[in-house]
């Protein structure tokens, strides 16, 4: 059996160390695992995350970052040389520092007779490579141009390595898909009733739209009178209080207590609780490094109807068929939307079905399976 080792970050369930990539890869290697020998090596940080012990600055650096930095680097090396003639999965990262990493490992990695196969799970490859100098864009294509497969996520970052490799052919865009095979499958899509609830779960970042979503609330609670309820459930990015200070207080001065719900993570059961009980997903995202979210194909799964911008690679999962389309940083235009549908129950009825039909049709880990498995046979 041919092996597979993947080196990405991967899920930390002790710590809470939970990304989409890292669900991302949990999926890989369990569908990948009836057919290839999968060999994880994670580097997911440890130290840096979460951590009770005292962190030093070397200028803007953290001393901690930069020894597990260090460490995982030595790490990867050496389960590189421990399996030799394999097939390297690799994650590329889309920041400067992250991308010379890669291209020690890829160079290490064919001294052993590795197969290079780069996953590109982000959309901000093609702004990295423009902000490159000329140096740095001759050792971009090289570890691209020595990949015999690179699987994109979307059409987006096809389009890009497609114009910068040698054998356009080798680059494939292959749909995420949910990382949870759930037994409890959602077969009856979402109706309508008294009060309306919104559920916004993702990092708390201002470019993915949380801002516009409670300026959003506040208008239709307080000006226009709607029975509207809604959950922000993520955290804030690198413990930002201030934004965080700033979120809560703007809550209290707009009189949202008992309508506006902030929780710092969930899940398991307590995501699931928020996926089933909610009408609207929102993420009016304008995040610059945006690909394709896995909490949007979480909610499609439980016919949570997406409010989405039509941004990046958003559009491939989501059109207005089975979800609504806002202008970004525009908060009216969530209200006049949400006002639109929530007097048209039958279109919303139809929205939520046509999430569920979506996703069983292109979005279960049996069809990421399919394609994977597929495109690996052929590349591999």
């Amino acid at each position: 059996m041919k092996k597979i080792l993947i080196i990405a970050p991967t899920i930390n369930q002790k710590r809470r160390y939970f990304t989409g990539l890292g669900m991302m890869i949990e999926l890989f290697k369990r569908v990948m695992s009836s057919n290839y020998k999968c060999i994880i090596c994670s580097i997911t940080p440890c130290l840096s995350i979460n951590s009770s012990m005292p962190d030093l600055k070397i200028g803007n650096a953290s001393l901690l970052r930069c020894i597990e930095y260090v460490w995982l680097m030595l790490k990867s090396v050496v389960y590189i040389m421990l399996n030799y003639k394999s097939i390297l999965y690799l994650c590329p990262a889309p920041t400067i520092l992250g991308f010379r990493r890669d291209y020690i490992l890829v160079k290490v990695a064919l001294l052993f007779k590795y197969k290079i196969v780069l996953q590109i799970f982000t959309g901000d490859m093609d702004r990295l490579y423009a902000s490159m100098k000329d140096d740095d864009k001759k050792k971009f294509k090289y570890i691209y141009d020595k990949a015999v497969f690179i699987p994109t996520e979307g059409n987006l970052e096809k389009q890009f390595f497609q114009s910068i490799v040698k054998e356009p052919v080798k680059v494939v865009a292959i749909d995420n898909a949910l990382t949870e095979d759930r037994k409890d499958k959602t077969t009856q899509h979402k109706i309508l009733r008294n009060t309306i609830e919104l559920l916004y779960l993702n990092n708390m970042i201002v470019s993915k739209g949380y801002w516009d979503v409670l300026k959003a609330v506040d208008i239709l609670v307080n000006k226009k009178h709607k029975d509207i309820k809604c959950n922000f459930v993520g955290r804030f990015i690198d413990d930002d209080k201030k934004q965080e200070q700033l979120f809560v207080e703007y809550i209290e001065s707009h009189n949202l207590g008992n309508r506006v719900r902030y929780t710092a993570g969930a899940f398991g059961e307590c995501k699931k609780k928020f996926f089933e009980q909610s009408h609207f997903f929102m993420l009016p995202s304008y995040f610059p490094k945006e690909g394709k979210p896995t909490a949007i194909l979480e909610a499609m799964s439980y016919g949570c109807v997406p409010i989405v911008t039509n941004y990046r690679q958003i559009p491939e999962m989501v059109n207005t068929d089975n979800g609504i389309f806002v202008e970004p940083q525009n908060a009216s235009d969530i209200v006049s939307k949400l006002e639109a549908i929530i007097n048209k129950k039958d279109d919303y009825e139809l929205l939520s079905f046509n999430c569920l039909k979506d996703f069983e049709d292109r979005f279960t880990p049996e069809k990421y399976k399919e394609r994977m498995i597929k495109q690996f046979e052929r590349f591999c």
